[in-house]
Order: structure tokens, then sequence, then C-alpha cells
């Protein structure tokens, strides 16, 4: 399996590394691009984004220096402002030299940790210990094998080598489908107590749907999308449900592979900004994130940038900005648990939780004196008491919800029409949710028959009018 890098450059700079494969690869690594290079910087650039990061304020108490950070890209060349602290443990998992002959992992590098010195550019963290480990080839192109195997080896690096340190893993590049391989790579690494970023990818957002890559996809996996310089969602950002939060990327001034400089735009570069800010968050609470369950520090870290995140758009999570925009200045607020995913409930008290299931689900359903099945499609609105967030119960609901419904059949009584057809829906939606231990409760739930008429139960509703009758069957 491939993932592809497609990098756009404009003025004067060339198509760089679009890779020629015989069939369309499972991944792709989303299309970067850069507006300027630059052979040198005189002076240090404070970039447009360090105020509205207010990095400043955050810097007064730590720079990153409790964190070693993971680069997993295209490599990364010596550079006068990167720090060399870490370029003993770099490593490589392709065929190809260690050298970033492509120059995607060199950006991502200043993003993070360009030094605070008296020239170029400037990191987020810039006493971030930083790792680069090459899994993409300078054509572009990278296997999920060798993806997988560099996750591991940072893992294992992290946990042989740094272990008094907070460890995370960056990932600018994303795919159409989930690898097992990869999958397993990342569990693995959260194991070993990393914090896992990844880039949301720029495809984009038409307003419905998810144009999320993976591992950004994956709930263990801490996603981030763009903001433009007005602090709006980047017109290439992807979105969709399962997004954790944004961070600026467009026009970000960073390193590049040539020991010069270039304005760059990307999710590419939002994501290694998060990563930065992870890297402050664990240095300032370093000490309880290791004494605590090291397998738990993506998950407490992933809760703060969450928990402690600037609303953008709208009242709380939506699909452009997540949970909203992790400033540098969230290591001021304490660690929200001690070892979960949200703060603790009162005492003996659970929240009661509205979750909109998102997309329509195919069911079909005939009576017992019909021959053929008919098609409804469901769309559910659920209850469910939990500690977990709503955006939690998005994506399992929908997936438990979803995996059911496909290609299943109720077989009902004679007489039986679309109101009984959704009863039973509901009640098997509530039974199956309780059987995967999330139990549910269906507050409304719709259907559209294949002539276009709607129908609706909600609360404990049978049907309109009707008293409760018979009994059903299922049929796989």
């Amino acid at each position: 399996m491939k993932f592809k890098f497609l990098s756009f450059l404009f003025s004067c700079l060339t198509l760089v590394g679009i890779a020629q494969e015989p069939e369309q690869p499972d991944f792709v690594i989303p299309r970067y691009t850069v507006e300027f290079e630059a052979v040198r910087s005189l002076a240090q650039v404070l970039d447009y984004w360090h105020p509205l990061m207010e990095t400043d304020q955050a810097w007064n108490k730590n720079k990153g220096d409790g964190a070693v950070v993971f680069i997993l890209d295209t490599g990364q060349n010596p550079h006068p402002d990167l720090s060399q602290n870490g370029q003993q443990y770099n490593f490589n998992t392709t065929p190809e030299p260690m050298a970033d002959g492509n120059g995607h992992g060199s950006y991502c590098a200043g993003v993070i940790a360009s030094q605070d010195n008296t020239f170029g550019a400037l990191g987020i963290a810039p006493d971030a210990i930083i790792v680069s480990g090459k899994v993409m080839r300078n054509n572009g192109t990278g296997s999920s094998t060798e993806i997988a195997a560099g996750i591991r080896k940072a893992a294992d690096i992290y946990a042989a080598t740094f272990p008094d340190k907070i460890g995370i893993i960056s990932m600018s590049f994303g795919g159409g489908s989930p690898m097992p391989d990869t999958e397993q790579a990342l569990l693995y690494a959260q194991s070993k107590g990393m914090v896992l970023v990844a880039s949301a990818g720029n495809n984009g957002y038409p307003g419905q749907g998810n144009t999320m890559g993976w591992p950004a996809r994956y709930d263990f996996v801490n996603s981030v999308a763009a903001l433009d310089q007005q602090s709006k969602p980047a017109q290439f950002s992807s979105g969709g449900e399962g997004l954790d939060c944004t961070a600026y990327g467009v026009s970000i001034y960073s390193t590049n592979q040539n020991q010069g400089y270039a304005r760059v735009s990307g999710t590419s570069f939002s994501g290694p900004m998060i990563a930065g800010v992870c890297a402050l968050i664990g240095t300032q609470h370093r000490a309880a994130l290791l004494a605590g369950d090291r397998t738990k520090i993506n998950e407490r870290v992933s809760a703060h940038l969450k928990k402690y995140a600037t609303d953008l758009e709208g009242a709380g999570w939506d699909v452009r900005t997540g949970n909203g925009l992790p400033k540098a200045t969230v290591i001021n607020n304490p660690l929200p648990d001690q070892g979960g995913v949200e703060p603790p409930q009162p005492p003996g008290k659970l929240r009661t939780v509205n979750v909109t299931v998102p997309g329509e689900y195919t069911m079909f359903w005939r009576a017992a004196d019909k021959e053929l099945f008919e098609n409804i499609r469901l769309k559910f609105e659920v209850e469910y008491q939990s500690t977990y967030p709503a955006t939690k119960a998005h994506s399992v609901a929908s997936g438990w919800i979803g995996s059911f419904f496909v290609q299943r059949g109720f077989v009902l009584l004679a007489g039986d029409d679309e109101w009984e057809a959704l009863f039973w829906a509901r009640h098997f939606a509530e039974m199956i949710s309780k059987a995967q231990g999330f139990p549910i409760v269906c507050a409304r739930i719709t259907a559209t028959n294949e002539g276009g008429q709607v129908f609706t139960l909600a609360g404990n509703q049978r049907r309109q009018g009707a008293a409760a009758k018979g009994k059903a069957g299922i049929k796989s």
C-alpha cells in the first residue's frame, strides 16, 4: 500500500514529488503549497500566528524542554535554526538515504522547534527535542509497512531513551481508509505513553460528510484542521465528525531542506503546531502525567486540548474547527482529570447527552403478507447517560448503528406498515446498543420510504394513534 505525496510549489519553483504508480494507492498525503523560499534570514521572524497563539505568555513558564517530538515524514536535513540535540536518534524505515529530498519534513520540523535565537524562523516549542523518522520517500510515497515500522521505532526509542520526558508523534500524512498495521502501531505507541497528533487533510469541506484522512480519523489520534490569518477555517482544510481541534496553517514561515526558509500552507503545518502545543502541555504537567498511568497520557493531553481550546465557530464543537483552537496558554490550566478522558462527574450522577447520529441508514422490511422487501432510510436522534463527551458518542453510536442496519431486514406481521418497521428499528437499535455496553434511548427516529413519505417516532411512541401489537422477526 502506498501513501502519495502531492506538493504544489508556486512562483519560480517546480512541481515536486508526484509519484507515478500503476494504480491508485489506498492512502494519499494532502497537497500543500510553498509560497516562496529564501536562502537565509538576517533577522528572526516573529510570524503572525505567535500573538494569536499567545506563545509569549506560555513561554514565561516553559518552551517545551520536557518533551521530545518524533516527526514522521520525509526526513529532516541539518539546519542552523534547528537544534541537533535529537539528531543522533534519527531513523529511516525507507530504502532511501536519510536526507530530506522533498522538503516536507523540514518544513514540519521548523514549525515545531525552530530555535529562539537572533535569526530565521521561530517554532512554537523551541526548546523541545525533535527526532526525525523518515517514513516517506523523496518522491512523496510511502508504504503502510514502512510507516508502521516507523511508528513502532519511535515508540521504542522514546521508551528506552526519553522515559523522563513526554513523547509526541507528529504525522502530516493521511489517506482514504485505515490500514491495520498502521493502526496497531499507533496503539502500540499510545501504550508506551506517546501523544498522537495528525493533520486532518486538505480536501476542503463541502458542507456534509467527512473529508478527513487516516490516521486523523482514529478517535485516539488528535486530528487538526487549519485556520487562515483571520482565524477562519482555511478553504482547503478537511472536516467532519471526529475532528478534534484546529491551528494556523496558511502562509506559515518555517525552515526548508536547504538551510533556508519558506512560507508554506496546509494542515501539514497546523498539525505540527498542535504537536508543539502538546510539548508545552507535557512539559508543564510532566510530573503529574508521568506519575499516572502512562497508557492514559495520550487521552489526558487530548482532554486538555479539548477542554481549554478557544471556541471559534458557533457554540461548542463543529465540523470545521472541532473543539476550537488550543492556544499555547492552555498550559496555564490544570490537567482536567486524573487519568480519564474528561473531568470527573459529580458523585453518583451522570449527564444525559443528546446526539444526532450523522448520516442515514438503509433498512429493508416487509410484512408477512407481502412478497418484496421495501426500503426505508433511517435517521437517529438518541439520548444516553454517560461521562463521555458528545463527540465520542457520534463516532461510537454511528459505528454500531451503521454496522447493524447495513443489509438488514425486518419481517413483520401481516398488515404491518412503515410505522411498525420504524418501531422495531428503534427497539433493536436500543437492544444492540445495550449489548455493546453503550446503552441509548432513541429520543427520535425518522424514516423516509421509497415514495418520499416521512415517518417519525419520538420518545416511547409506537405509532400514530395505534396500540402496540405483535412481534417481529429479523432477517440478516
